[in-house]
């Protein structure tokens, strides 16, 4: 573990461990590098240990407000309103919509090349096991076989495409390439595999039990960190013994599934030693990237494509064994589909002190996410929960640490992102408001109240940093409200007949910060001769109206109608890298990019114009830009 993994601020009685990770590929190695920058964990520890200092928020304040900036407001009946520019702010239908809605959108499923072949897959029926013998012979011998390839020919990597040791019920250990899916089907039920059964461990509280078994050979232990994700703040302890009492609270979550309209798909074209990738996903160069790593190819002879994808909430945002699997046969086009499913299985566990005035003077809690035994993803800066919902009512003597989170190996199927708003978020909403509706039954107060008495609307507590806007005293206000909780509230402590139906009332909070800042921002925008603008970039559309948000700030910075904007497919090779359509950053991020490299081609196209009434005939003007969060404009908040 190295010694920059544990960070701790006496002064500010805070403690941050990210710990490192535990038997990593060189796939993970790279990932965690480029996540703990991005994700600001490198710079947390900075701060903590006390190498950087953290910028004067008060002095920033005072210079915009003296630069002109307007203060932030909140309060009671506030809106925000911005007038609708030229292209902004009017109803404008989905550019992609039509041809979405008659059939004429190309996904990358839909392409069948000239001559393609059918990949199918072999998948172990255990949950753990170890593969003893594999006889291909009668696969390979069967009429329309062009190849088979088993975990002794994938490459090596640590997100296998075929494993010797399958880790989950459905695991890959060999795949077919034939000219239909039938035969390949038919191939497949020809390969004979012999299996030596394992012990297997399904949960993560149970994988990380002395004496559990390993998810596979090799490993020192289930946990894919060492230590595990840890945030302290105060004195946890001096708050739950002068408390009146304590509630707990123990929850699992229910499987959580990626259900895409398009299933995991990839086509693999080669033309000599380029490679083409048709492939339904969220991040092609990241793509690209893993790939040409693994067949040791230049990252100029991997190019991915897709026209259109048909959703992704993260679990396509990178490399899968299928990926490979689709590359493998060489002289003809292959196509391969994933079937299995994808999911995660998540739980946890937190404590609350409480006064029996209504006050929460701390919390403990523990969350644990189980993860496929043959990937382990790196995690990325986990926000304690709470966010606006500071238990404490803005009390500086306060204790809210939150304690731990694990990232555990266990013998189910790959586990993959789950960047939607009711995906990371849902186990500690499900824990933080469960707590609060426990505290306040156990001191016989209104939910609302108890809540009204403990949020703080000033300053996040985590990052010590006052808000810019914060409504949630006006949101749980106006909700009950509307909502005519005082008179439809009937307290805890009402009996009720279990006969027949059930009826109740409960309140809960929900808040979603979504929208990632997160470089690279860039997009290549070209104004035309004719004045139309073609825009390239490396980001997906994937199905959420991005093709069509991005041309709207590319038309409203350079004026023209929107019809006059065309944005091409997603291509590795034609637009930049602009990292993946996760974490909401869409718009945020990439949107930053599309408005800078706009702003700078109007800008040339003026500084080097012809006189007004002549227009040159084949003359083009195009920017690049790459922006990082940096460079984004001054005046906006950095939360």
């Amino acid at each position: 573990m190295a010694d920059n993994t544990r960070s701790v601020n006496a002064a500010a009685g805070r403690r941050y461990v990210y710990g490192e990770l535990i038997n990593p590929g060189a796939d993970e190695i790279a990932h965690e590098r480029y996540s703990r920058q991005r994700q600001g964990i490198t710079q947390i520890e900075r701060v903590l240990r006390g190498e950087e200092v953290p910028r004067n928020v008060a002095a920033m304040r005072a210079a915009l407000k003296a630069g002109g900036a307007p203060e932030p407001r909140r309060g009671p009946g506030f809106q925000l309103r911005v007038e609708p520019g030229f292209v902004v702010g009017h109803d404008t239908i989905d550019m992609r919509a039509r041809d979405k809605v008659t059939g004429r959108a190309i996904y990358s499923a839909d392409v069948y090349p000239p001559g393609v072949l059918y990949t199918k897959v072999l998948r172990s029926p255990f949950p753990h096991a170890k593969v003893t013998s594999i006889d291909v012979s009668r696969a390979e011998a069967h009429p329309g076989v062009h190849a088979v390839i088993t975990y002794e020919d994938a490459p090596r990597s640590s997100r296998l495409a075929l494993t010797g040791e399958p880790a989950f019920a459905g695991d890959p250990v060999a795949a077919v390439a034939a000219e239909s899916e039938g035969i390949a089907e038919e191939a497949v039920n020809l390969i004979e595999v012999q299996y030596q059964e394992l012990p297997f461990v399904l949960s993560p509280q149970d994988a990380l039990r002395p004496g559990a078994p390993l998810v596979r050979s090799g490993l020192e232990t289930n946990a894919a960190r060492d230590p595990q994700f840890t945030y302290e703040r105060g004195d946890a302890a001096q708050g739950f013994a002068e408390a009146d009492l304590t509630v707990e609270v123990s929850v699992e979550t229910s499987y959580e599934q990626h259900v895409a309209m398009e299933p995991h798909n990839a086509v693999a074209v080669w033309d000599d030693d380029y490679l083409t990738l048709y492939t339904s996903n969220q991040w092609p160069h990241g793509i690209a990237n893993s790939v040409s790593g693994e067949l040791e190819m230049p990252l100029s002879k991997v190019r991915v494509l897709a026209g259109d994808t048909g959703g992704g909430w993260g679990d396509k945002t990178g490399r899968h064994g299928y990926h490979i699997g689709a590359a493998g046969e060489k002289d003809r086009a292959a196509r391969a589909l994933r079937a299995e499913p994808q999911g995660h299985l998540r739980g946890g566990g937190a404590q609350l002190p409480a006064f029996r005035d209504g006050a929460a003077r701390a919390q403990e809690r523990r969350q644990h996410h189980g993860a496929r035994g043959h990937l382990v993803r790196p995690v990325g800066r986990l926000r304690p929960a709470l966010q606006q919902r500071r238990l404490g009512g803005g009390d500086p003597d306060v204790q809210e640490p939150e304690r731990e989170r694990e990232r555990v190996q266990c013998h189910h199927e790959h586990c993959g992102h789950l960047a939607a708003a009711g995906g990371r978020g849902a186990l500690r909403e499900l824990l933080t408001e469960n707590l609060a509706n426990r505290a306040a039954e156990a001191v016989n107060l209104d939910p609302v109240e108890f809540r009204l008495r403990n949020i703080e609307t000033e300053l996040d507590q985590v990052d010590d940093l006052p808000y810019s806007s914060n409504g949630l005293r006006e949101s749980i206000e106006h909700g009950a409200e509307l909502f005519d909780w005082a008179n439809r509230w009937q307290g805890w402590q009402r009996q009720r007949s279990l006969d027949g139906p059930q009826r109740g009332v409960g309140m809960m909070c929900f808040e979603c910060n979504k929208g990632s800042a997160s470089p690279p921002m860039t997009a290549i925008v070209q104004i035309q001769a004719d004045d139309s603008v073609v825009v390239n970039t490396g980001a997906a559309d994937i199905g959420g109206g991005q093709r069509t948000t991005w041309s709207m700030i590319v038309a409203e910075t350079l004026g023209v109608p929107l019809d006059r904007v065309r944005i091409e497919a997603m291509d590795s090779h034609a637009g930049p890298d602009a990292l993946g359509i996760f974490g909401s950053r869409g718009t945020k991020s990439v949107g930053t990019g599309m408005l800078h490299a706009a702003m700078d081609a109007r800008a040339k196209l003026l500084q080097g114009s012809p006189p007004r009434g002549r227009r040159t005939s084949r003359t083009s003007t195009s920017a690049r830009a790459s922006f990082t969060a940096s460079a984004t404009p001054r005046t906006k908040s950095s939360r």
